[in-house]
């Protein structure tokens, strides 16, 4: 394996980290973090004339974030997959199952952290985030290709 692309495997690795450093929070600190980011968005919600209750503003923001981190892993596998394996059916199989193993084994970390909980919902949000990661690769791959194909024709 080539020393460069060896390094693709960091940035994923580097996400798994923060992934981990986010669920190994007590509850309370979880809260804090999220009831941060609720403030602001709350904020917004209010300059646009919404009112949405705080519980499921509160759930909703949590949830949303679950989705991104995997749908951000799952990217990261992808491309150090994609470049390491060459294979489109690899590059598929490694980045959703390493996706969904991590978000399954990050459920049953949480398990043991105080206040929070393992729940098969939340694997169902970070599976849910990492299919539609590997589908816009997936998509923005046939766009390349499509383009360059094209691009061919033209120098032709």
């Amino acid at each position: 394996m080539n020393k460069k692309r060896l390094w693709l495997w960091i940035l994923p690795l580097i996400w798994m980290c923060i992934i981990f450093g986010l669920s190994h929070q007590a509850a309370d600190e979880s809260s804090d973090l999220s009831g941060n980011f609720l403030r602001i968005v709350d904020r917004f919600l209010g300059l646009l004339g919404l009112d949405i209750d705080e519980g499921v503003l509160h759930s909703l923001v949590r949830k949303t974030a679950h989705f991104l981190l995997y749908f951000v892993l799952a990217c990261l596998l992808y491309i150090a997959a994609y470049f390491n394996v060459r294979s489109r059916i690899k590059t598929i199989v490694i980045s959703g199952l390493v996706s969904i193993a991590y978000a399954i084994t990050d459920e049953i970390h949480q398990y043991f952290v105080p206040g929070r909980s393992c729940e098969l919902r939340d694997v169902l949000i970070d599976t849910s985030g990492a299919v539609l990661a590997i589908l816009c690769c997936l998509a923005i791959g046939a766009l390349y290709r499509a383009k360059r194909k094209e691009k061919g024709k033209d120098l032709a």
